[in-house]
């Protein structure tokens, strides 16, 4: 089987892959792997028993930033790459259907399975760039909403099997798609190792204790992630008296993470390689998205017992037990101010959600279950 991404970065997306990797058992499926780049921070999380294959130039420099890809070009000689990079940039800014993806050259060998484990135009490069008796795409996102170019649909009729993240995807993409997909589509949810994200938020990196209780949010900077409340929760909660710190991680658009930090108890932390050691030292996280696929950072959070207070979403109502492990709540400040005060304040109720805080429905064993499923379908 190859299983092919663009760069493992540290991203939801990219850590559920890493999470299969460790779990698909090495006696049922000889792995390999296929990364446009391998630049990215998770690049040593992959299991040593899965091949990773070499890169190719060509790869590296269409998914890379322009400048970082040329530059990289240049000094390896390869004038037609950096062309060829320079065409895409142009391409891309145009706004133009994406052509130029086509002159990647196609990838050498022959697999029983090729998966795609990644949305976009990496389908239409798995279908057509790589040889295997059988190919499944991954579907993390809302095709509603982001309305994708429309070869991705040819991409999905050529597949045979579609794997959505949740059940809530799996639903917006049979919208999407404008006809029954049948047997071809199944939920795999997105695997979160509890065993994994606990040996990692305890590693010996300290981070600054105090008295002040800590609130985390994991996610990019991103319109659908909802940051744009987080100074009006803020400011409910420093009026109302409630002590508090608020840790934001990830990177994105710069404009959201300076509105933030315009509120002094907020704290900006950019991207963090282990951000379960930030989990940890929290009370609780909060996500504010829109829309997701599959929540990542709800379910690890779980894992390390902390409760979630989220939006009342259909995805997250797939993770989170609304007033059991956590609350499901009106995209509003107040409600969400109100969720976060009550969890600050109550001593009984935070202990009771603790205790019931986990993530089953994403465990490595039941993926796994998933996973062989999906392999007999095809």
């Amino acid at each position: 089987m190859l299983i092919v991404a663009e760069c493992l970065q540290t991203n939801g997306a990219m850590m559920s892959l890493v999470g299969l990797l460790n779990a698909l058992s090495q006696k049922d499926y000889e792995i390999s792997l296929f990364c446009f780049n391998h630049t990215g921070e998770l690049m040593t999380q992959v299991p040593r028993h899965v091949n990773v294959l070499p890169e190719i130039s060509a790869y590296r420099v269409f998914s890379q930033f322009k400048n970082i890809a040329i530059k990289w070009a240049v000094q390896h000689l390869r004038l037609d790459l950096a062309l060829f990079r320079a065409c895409v940039w142009l391409e891309r800014g145009l706004k133009l259907r994406p052509r130029l993806w086509r002159l990647l050259p196609r990838v050498e060998g022959d697999w029983d399975v090729v998966c795609g484990y990644a949305d976009g135009l990496l389908s239409e490069i798995v279908i057509s760039k790589f040889k295997g008796a059988r190919k499944a795409l991954w579907v993390h996102e809302n095709y509603e909403d982001t309305k994708p170019s429309v070869n991705i649909r040819v991409a999905f009729e050529k597949a045979d099997g579609i794997v959505c993240v949740s059940q809530d995807a799996m639903e917006h993409f049979e919208k999407w798609f404008g006809k029954s997909v049948g047997d071809k589509a199944r939920v795999i949810h997105n695997v979160t190792d509890p065993e994994r994200c606990r040996k990692l938020a305890d590693k010996s990196e300290s981070l600054n204790n105090d008295d002040v209780p800590t609130i985390v949010s994991v996610g990019r900077l991103s319109h659908e992630k909802g940051y744009d409340l987080v100074p009006k929760i803020a400011c409910i909660l420093k009026e109302r008296g409630v002590n508090f710190k608020w840790q934001v991680i990830g990177g994105g658009l710069p404009e959201i993470a300076a509105e933030m930090k315009m509120v002094d108890s907020v704290e900006v932390l950019g991207p963090q390689f282990n951000p379960y050691l930030y989990i940890k030292n929290a009370k609780l996280l909060v996500s504010l998205s829109r829309a997701e696929g599959w929540g990542m950072n709800v379910s690890e959070a779980l894992a390390l017992h902390k409760p979630v207070i989220c939006s009342d979403i259909a995805v997250y109502r797939e993770q989170v037990r609304d007033g059991e492990n956590g609350f499901c709540v009106e995209r509003t400040p107040k409600a969400f101010a109100d969720a976060i005060e009550k969890l600050l304040t109550d001593e009984e109720l935070y202990a009771k959600m603790c205790v019931a805080a986990d993530c089953e429905i994403c465990s490595p064993e039941a993926v796994r279950r998933e996973f062989s499923q999906l392999m007999a379908m095809i």
